[in-house]
């Protein structure tokens, strides 16, 4: 499996930046539409990726029960591709993604071949929590590289006691190509529509929040795998509205669009303060209805911009006013759809103050992509 160039890049950044992406690289992966908003803002990008290829069915179920263990195989090769990559001198930043597969050792001699690389790891889960056990790997691998970008401000000192180099908390967001509002046939809102929507995995509360709004008489529409949600103690209400499938892609921003509530629940195992559905559901236009923090308030103003709430009860009467009234629930619907693009919640703008951070933090990047030479500095 060859690397893979991603589109010529345009010339926002001048000289361009050449940058090695390890990570997911399938075109529903948020990883990998940040290597793509990469691209947009001017980088030139070399795409390794981390999973084998979907067809090599045994080797997928190999990767994912090795990396429940903490320990995913590197069954693509990327530590020799990425080294291969560091020892031509053409690139500035080695970007990875959930980085387990990658070894210290690949870490160390990549900045032994191109002294100038910046080594920048983004993990968008907790890897210290309750699934802690699935990063061990990584979490080997945390003194190695040069900053960190955290999704919770709890991380910042357990990454720092780990040995890390620096660390920055950094907000998730959306993809202005794929979360986007859709136009939609009847056949599409027959298969998707719904009056309330939640698109995810199982958790304990999502799962009693759901259960209220059902038993409450409020349709209510839930899209997942199944395996998780079977064994819940709801799952007898719960399965004559559950669709036993994942949505991606324009599926999902059809899901959003052709629904009256899209539900965004923060998961407890992550201890999510936000979640990237908080800014895909108001991206593609639909009228977001989210579990309320400190965090997420000031992010979208509650009743102008998003509704927000704290109990189940609330839940329930939320959902009942704002299915009663369209004219309010569209309003606002409208309103966070322009404060996702207005506030620059979009991969492009986190990506470009991302290498702000990068830059400030780590010194001047290797913008010409010719800072190193065969590993030596010039």
């Amino acid at each position: 499996m060859r690397n893979a160039l991603l589109h010529k890049p345009t010339d926002r950044l001048s000289p361009p930046l050449r940058v090695i992406y390890v990570g997911a690289t399938d075109h529903y992966a948020n990883a990998f539409r940040r290597a793509q908003a990469l691209h947009k803002l001017g980088a030139e990008v070399v795409a390794i990726p981390k999973f084998p290829d979907k067809s090599r069915r045994l080797a997928r179920l190999t990767v994912r029960v090795l990396h429940h263990a903490g320990y995913p195989p590197d069954l693509t090769g990327a530590n020799r591709r990425v080294l291969e990559a560091a020892a031509t001198g053409e690139y500035g930043i080695l970007w990875v993604e959930q980085g387990g597969t990658l070894f210290a050792r690949t870490l160390r001699e990549a900045k032994r071949l191109c002294p100038e690389l910046v080594r920048v790891h983004y993990c968008s889960d907790d890897c210290f929590g309750v699934c802690r056990a699935a990063f061990r790997s990584y979490r080997a691998t945390i003194p190695h590289y040069d900053l960190h970008f955290v999704p919770i401000d709890e991380n910042i000192p357990q990454y720092l006691a780990a040995g890390a180099r620096g660390v920055v908390r950094l907000r998730r967001g959306f993809c202005p190509d794929v979360h986007r509002p859709m136009g939609l046939t009847d056949q599409e809102r027959k298969r998707l529509g719904s009056e309330v929507a939640f698109i995810g995995h199982w958790e304990q509360k999502r799962e009693r929040d759901l259960a209220a709004l059902i038993a409450a008489g409020i349709p209510t529409r839930v899209f997942g795998k199944p395996r998780h949600w079977r064994r819940g103690r709801f799952w007898k209400l719960i399965r004559p509205h559950f669709e036993p499938r994942e949505v991606w892609g324009d599926d999902y921003a059809r899901a959003l669009s052709a629904c009256k509530i899209g539900l965004c629940f923060l998961s407890k195992w992550n201890k999510d303060l936000a979640n990237s559905r908080m800014f895909e559901i108001p991206a593609c236009g639909a009228f977001m209805l989210c579990e309320r923090n400190k965090e997420n308030v000031r992010v979208f103003e509650e009743g102008r911009e998003a509704e927000f709430f704290g109990t189940p009860e609330e839940l329930v009467e939320k959902a009942r006013h704002y299915l009663a009234h369209p004219d309010e629930r569209k309003r606002i619907a409208a309103a966070g759809y322009v404060r996702c693009h207005r506030s620059g919640y979009d991969y492009a703008s986190r990506m470009k103050w991302m290498l702000e951070q990068i830059s400030q933090r780590c010194g001047s990047l290797n913008l010409a992509g010719n800072a190193c030479n065969g590993g030596h500095r010039q």
